[in-house]
């Protein structure tokens, strides 16, 4: 019983991490596309969640910080 208890944490830990992944790949998807069409305001807000939620590429934080320089 104890082994079933541990194997259903671990899946529902698998995939609540797995859920967040595709959200911070949503939001840096998103605040690309608004930093392409130079709608920098939305694109900070985008990228700005996407960072906190852990996205860590320098490509990120370069979008962001033309983001705020706009």
């Amino acid at each position: 019983m104890r082994k079933f208890i541990i194997f259903l944490s671990l899946l529902f830990l698998a995939t609540i991490s797995q859920a967040q992944q595709n959200k911070v790949d949503d939001l840096v998807y998103r605040g690309e596309n608004l930093f392409k069409i130079k709608n920098y305001s939305a694109a900070i807000e985008s990228l700005k969640e996407a960072v906190e939620l852990g996205a860590n590429a320098p490509y990120i934080n370069y979008m962001l910080g033309v983001s705020y320089l706009n």
